[in-house]
């Protein structure tokens, strides 16, 4: 089979122009991650079902106020219990955006709710 064959497979399902605009997000991705310029938005550590911007701490923004936090609930398996976790991005910079990406992030917690 060709590569013009998987195209024709592959694309057909889908209108030209969605397969060639997944095909060049996809493209770019790549060549950022090879420069070294991933996407500063996306998550780099899971822990549980929480998937954060920074390994978590114990406290938000230590003793200072945070500016904004962004959070989310979120239920893990782990064998026959599953529980329900509540993640949290904070951020404690006054210039930060506080639009959920990875960007203005200064610390992650996660806390323990109990049973989903």
């Amino acid at each position: 089979m060709s590569a013009d064959d998987v195209v024709q497979r592959v694309g057909g399902s889908m209108g030209r122009r969605r397969f060639l605009s997944r095909v060049g997000a996809a493209t770019l991705s790549a060549a950022f991650v090879v420069l070294g310029l991933a996407d500063p938005a996306a998550a780099t550590i899971t822990v549980a079902c929480c998937h954060l911007c920074r390994s978590p701490g114990s406290t938000c923004c230590g003793a200072r106020p945070a500016v904004c936090t962004w959070s989310w609930t979120c239920c893990y398996a782990s064998g026959a219990r599953v529980t329900r976790y509540r993640c949290i991005e904070c951020y404690c910079n006054s210039g930060s955006d506080c639009d959920s990406d990875c960007t203005g992030v200064t610390s992650s917690r996660i806390v323990n709710l109990g049973d989903c």
